[in-house]
C-alpha cells in the first residue's frame, strides 16, 4: 500500500507512458485503498487508470468499458476536465479492440473536440492532452486515414514546441512517420522515424527508439532491393492494437 497515493498515480503514468501497462495495474491495485478514495476528482483519477491498465494491461476490455463509463457518469468536475477527456478517448479504444469501429469514432472525435475547448494548465494537462491525441491519431491510422492521422500528429507536435513540452513527443513523431509511410511519402517518412528515434533516445522510451530504429533499417533495406516501398506499406502490418509494441 502506499503512503503517498499521488507518487501512486504518478508511478502508474510513468509505467502506462513506456507501455507496461499490466505492471502499472498491479503497483494501482496493490497500492491504493479504494476506501480512501473519496473526492471526485481523485475517482476520476483512479478510475481512468484502472480502466486503461485493464484494457491495455489485462486485454480485459469487457471489463474496462464500465469503469470508464462510471468514471464519466462521475459528473462534472473541473479539476477533471482533461481526465474526462482521456477517459473518452479510452472509451474509443476500447471499442476500437473490440472491432467495433463505428462505435469507437464518436469517442475519439468527442475527446478531439473537448481538447479544443480547453486551456493548457500543467504539465499533467500537457501530458494528457498529448496522449488523447496520439491514441486518435492512432485509430485513424488503423482505419487507413493516414492523413488525417497526421495531421492529428502535427496539431499535437506544433502544441508541444509552443508549450516548450516532450510530453509523448516520440510516439507523436513516430506515428506521423509511420502514417506517411503508409501514404507512400518515403523521405519524409524518414526524416520523422529520425526524429523519433533521437527523442525516444533522450527521454529514454526504449520501445519507441527501437521501432524507429527497425523501421529505418527496413526502409534501407527496401531502397537497397529496389522494393517497391508502395508494396511494403501495404504488405505492413497495420495499427490493428494500441500501445504496444504494433501498436507501432
Amino acid at each position: 500500500m502506499c503512503y503517498n497515493r499521488e507518487k501512486c498515480y504518478k508511478k502508474v503514468t510513468h509505467l502506462c507512458e513506456r507501455f507496461e501497462y499490466l505492471k502499472a495495474y498491479h503497483i494501482l491495485i496493490e497500492g491504493i485503498d479504494t476506501l480512501e478514495v473519496i473526492d471526485i476528482s481523485e475517482k476520476k483519477r483512479y478510475l481512468h487508470q484502472l480502466g486503461i491498465t485493464l484494457l491495455l494491461g489485462k486485454n480485459e476490455i469487457d471489463r474496462s468499458i464500465p469503469i470508464f463509463e462510471e468514471a464519466l457518469n462521475l459528473g462534472y468536475d473541473k479539476k477533471s476536465i482533461f481526465v474526462d477527456a482521456l477517459t473518452v478517448n479510452s472509451l474509443g479504444i476500447a471499442y476500437y479492440l473490440k472491432g467495433e469501429i463505428e462505435s469507437a469514432k464518436p469517442y475519439f472525435d468527442e475527446s478531439l473536440s473537448a481538447l479544443e475547448t480547453l486551456e493548457l494548465i500543467d504539465a499533467e494537462d500537457m501530458n494528457k492532452t498529448m496522449l488523447t491525441l496520439y491514441n486518435t491519431a492512432k485509430f485513424y491510422s488503423g482505419v487507413s486515414n493516414y492523413k488525417k492521422a497526421i495531421l492529428i500528429c502535427k496539431t499535437g507536435i506544433d502544441i508541444a514546441v509552443s508549450e516548450n513540452r516532450m510530453a509523448h513527443l516520440e510516439k507523436l513523431y513516430y506515428e506521423k512517420a509511420f502514417n506517411h509511410r503508409e501514404l507512400g511519402n518515403i523521405d519524409i517518412a524518414v526524416l520523422e522515424f529520425k526524429r523519433a528515434y533521437m527523442i525516444a533516445d533522450i527521454r529514454q522510451s526504449e520501445i519507441i527508439k527501437q521501432a524507429a530504429k527497425e523501421k529505418l533499417e527496413e526502409i534501407k533495406k527496401g531502397q537497397k532491393k529496389g522494393i517497391s516501398m508502395k508494396l511494403m506499406t501495404n504488405n505492413h502490418e497495420k495499427n490493428s492494437k494500441f500501445p504496444t509494441i504494433r501498436s507501432l
